[in-house]
Parts: structure tokens; C-alpha cells; sequence
């Protein structure tokens, strides 16, 4: 890729940050072997501003090209998680990590209004892609959580391009605008391992042409580790099997602990959930305030469920090292 280039990629990174203040105890970070793998920041063409580059980038999105979005492949066989499976990353701590609850700033009415779920658009080599993604809580007001497959091909080693988030997105409306990316993240277990408990991203925004930030619009959700697996459990996202993904869908249901037998280091959360394709990186939340998870994949032949990963300080610890760029 030359420096003429649209962008570079992104790497890892989950979310969360507080603005009413962090009643968080502070982690020797040295503990942990966690390694942020890739931290990539947009870089312009050399003959263009910020507003120019994303002048193009909103250009490139054209409806038309909205519409054919094709989502990634949510579904994997349990002969792929045997014959696909890598040996997980070691990224845990030697000690029991303590339950964190880390307050956000409420949804504005995230059941009438959902205003901080949407849609993410990007492109991998010359296919446009469609996912789902929330804005989360954080001091830069800035930041957008996914799945980590939504912006890392594990397969060809290859970052999104081109990537947009449009919140409350509504057969084909964009009513809270177009936001462009300028960081993303995600965790080195995903990049090296394809480790589907790590298999989230942290999208940092640019800020509107006014220089608004996304949480002053559209409010965010707050974010949580180290919750118990079972509890009541809201899933949002735009399938593609439902309203062909123009509107916001959602499944409600118990989440519980996951068992594949063919992945036994899967510590991920099973949600019973018809949504498919395209909900890929939409929020999983707990009184409709706080997330706990994202969308993650569904295994061909068990039906109406799905699989995201659960919470714990390796995403805690993203979420830190990106709450105040």
C-alpha cells in the first residue's frame, strides 16, 4: 500500500471508559501477559487534510454500495474449530481477578431509541463487508466495541479499510450521520491465535466535522468485566436473515457458560439467538445499560444460538490502554 493510499489498518482493543469518574482499583500491568500486537492510525494522502480524506471515505460509501455489504461468515463447522483451532495466547493473570463494575453513561432509552447500536461498513482487499457495533463509554468519547473479526481477517492476515460506523442506522437512513475510524485494535490472541475469546475490537472515531464526539450524540453504553456467565441477557445487531438487516434486531434471552467440545479452551458465553450474518459485533447487555459481550459466531447445525466472549481483564486492560487517546 502506497502513501497515497486511503488508510492503514487497525489492531486491538476493547472498550470501556468511565466519565463520571473511575472507582477502579489500578492493576500492575506487569501481572499480565497481555500485548496490545498492533496499533495502526489512519494516515492521509499526502495532499490531504482530515476533511478531504474522509470527504472521499464518505463518498466511497455510497448507498449502493451500503446495500451490497456482504456480511462475513458468522457460521463455523465443528470440523473447523477441530482441524482450525490454535492453541490459545497465554493471557492470564496468576491471580483470581476481582469482580469489576465500571460505570458508564446510560443509553438514551436503548429499548425505544437505540441510538448506540449500529451499523459498521469496511472493506477487506475488494469486498465490502457489513457488521454490527455499539458505542461504549469512554473518556474520549470516541470509541466504538466489535467484533475482532469485523476489522481482522484471521485467514488472509489482513486489516479493513474504509471503515465506517453509522448509529441508528434504519433501512438505509444514516440519522445520526456517517462516523469515520482513525484506531482501531484488538488483542494478539486474535491476530495470532484466532482465539475466539478474544475475538473483539476497539474502533477509536474521528470527531464530526463540527468536532462533536459520537457519545455526546448518541450516548453510550457502559462496560463491565468479570461478571457471573449466567444472567439475563439482551443481544442487538442487523442480521441479514431478518428485514434483510435494514433494521436493528435483538434476541433476549439467559446466557450461560458455553461447552463446545470441539474448542475446550472456549471460555466464551452462549446466548439463544436467531440473528446471523451481519449481527457480527453487535452489543450483548445486561439491563439494557451495560455490555458484557459482542456477537460472535453460531455453529452450523445448532440452531437459533449464538457465542460471544466473555468479558475479563485481557479486555479490561484494552479498554485501558485506549480510553484516553
Amino acid at each position: 500500500m502506497t502513501n497515497r493510499a486511503v488508510f492503514s489498518c487497525f489492531i486491538t482493543l476493547l472498550i470501556i471508559l468511565p466519565i463520571f469518574g473511575r472507582n477502579i482499583q489500578q492493576k500492575n500491568v506487569n501481572d499480565y501477559d497481555r500485548i496490545v500486537e498492533h496499533n495502526v492510525k489512519q494516515i492521509l494522502p499526502a495532499d490531504m487534510d482530515t476533511k478531504a480524506y474522509n470527504d472521499m471515505v464518505r463518498r466511497f460509501w455510497t448507498p449502493e454500495r451500503m446495500a451490497s455489504a456482504k456480511p462475513l461468515n458468522f457460521f463455523k463447522t465443528r470440523s473447523e474449530f477441530e482441524a482450525e483451532h490454535r492453541a490459545p495466547m497465554t493471557m492470564n493473570s496468576e491471580r483470581t481477578p476481582p469482580q469489576i463494575n465500571i460505570p458508564g453513561v446510560p443509553a438514551k432509552s436503548l429499548k425505544a431509541s437505540p441510538t448506540v447500536v449500529g451499523k459498521i461498513f469496511g472493506q477487506i482487499g475488494s469486498s465490502t463487508y457489513v457488521c454490527s457495533g455499539s458505542v461504549i463509554v469512554s473518556e474520549n468519547g470516541d470509541t466504538v466495541l466489535t467484533a475482532g473479526h469485523c476489522v481482522y481477517d484471521t485467514d488472509t492476515k489482513t486489516w479493513s479499510s474504509n471503515l465506517i460506523f453509522v448509529p441508528g442506522y434504519d433501512s438505509g437512513s444514516t440519522p445520526y450521520e456517517v462516523w469515520l475510524w482513525k484506531t482501531a485494535a484488538v488483542l494478539r490472541a486474535w491476530t495470532q491465535a484466532a482465539d475466539f475469546n478474544y475475538d473483539v475490537a476497539v474502533v477509536l472515531l474521528a470527531t464530526s466535522d463540527k468536532e462533536e464526539h459520537i457519545q455526546d450524540i448518541t450516548g453510550s453504553l457502559g462496560m463491565t468485566v468479570n461478571k457471573p456467565k449466567q444472567a439475563q441477557t439482551v443481544s442487538y445487531g442487523y442480521p441479514v436473515n431478518i428485514h434483510k438487516g435494514e433494521i436493528l434486531a435483538s434476541c433476549s434471552d439467559l446466557a450461560t457458560a458455553a461447552a463446545i467440545p470441539q474448542l475446550p479452551s472456549y471460555n466464551g458465553l452462549r446466548l439463544p439467538c436467531n440473528m446471523t450474518g451481519g449481527s457480527s459485533g453487535g452489543p450483548w447487555t445486561q439491563d439494557d445499560s451495560i455490555q458484557t459481550s459482542v456477537n460472535s459466531f453460531g455453529i452450523v447445525g445448532e440452531v437459533d444460538v449464538m457465542y460471544g466472549p466473555y468479558f475479563d481483564d485481557n479486555v479490561l486492560y484494552l479498554w485501558e490502554q485506549y480510553e484516553k487517546q
